[in-house]
């Protein structure tokens, strides 16, 4: 059995116990994701952050006075933007000059985070937990041009990277949010665990979250 049906099994478990219980509350989360790759490849061009969006669901359990368990599903996307110049060729391999490539990686997620939650104050609570991602999609949207746009034409193109990518991303949640009645202020740092791509390297998600959530 793979390590991502053990642990979409736990959690499955601890939400079934969770529903069970009497000291639980439900809401919705939506907000933006500011997303970037980090890479310890050498030669690799840097990447830039994209913004993007982030939804779903949780559910808070009331462990003790101060602590709580809070399981959330959500639909993600995460992603870079990266751009570089390279020289481009006629059909007789006569150099045109340089072009610029630039690329956007998209890639979305089904997002399981487990967070374990402290609030010493009725309003404020801090955060830690894991999260499972299951891979939905993974594209590469490229458009390639000429720096002064006179020898070549714009052209684009979306490459499906599906197979490149690897299915399932673990990350650590770290995070605080606030309570206004029952308004949510919910800022997180996602923290990439576990390679993005299949093959050499090493490419991890970075991930800032803003939500906004109702408490029902």
């Amino acid at each position: 059995m793979s390590i991502r049906n053990i642990v979409i099994i736990i959690l499955l478990l601890v939400s079934s116990y969770l529903i069970a219980q009497e000291e639980i509350r439900y809401g919705l989360k939506g907000g933006l994701n500011i997303s970037t790759i980090n890479s310890s490849v050498d030669n690799v061009t840097d990447f830039e952050p994209i913004k993007e969006f982030s939804f779903g669901a949780f559910m808070v359990y009331k462990m003790s006075q101060k602590f709580y368990l809070q399981p959330e599903i959500l639909y993600t996307i995460k992603g870079a933007t990266s751009e570089i110049s390279i020289m481009g060729y006629d059909a007789s391999g006569n150099q045109l000059g340089y072009v610029n490539l630039e690329s956007e990686l998209n890639l979305s997620y089904i997002q399981i985070p487990v967070i374990a939650k402290y609030k010493d104050y009725n309003q404020i609570g801090l955060y830690i937990g894991p999260a499972l991602g299951i891979l939905l999609t993974s594209g590469n949207n490229q458009k390639i041009s000429s720096p002064d746009n006179n020898k070549y034409s714009v052209q684009t193109e979306t490459l499906n990277k599906k197979d490149d990518t690897k299915s399932t991303e673990f990350s650590l949640i770290l995070g605080g949010d606030f309570y206004w009645n029952h308004f949510i202020f919910d800022l997180r740092y996602d923290l990439g665990l576990t390679d993005i791509f299949k093959g050499d390297g090493q490419f991890k998600h970075r991930t800032y979250t803003f939500l906004l959530g109702y408490k029902f």
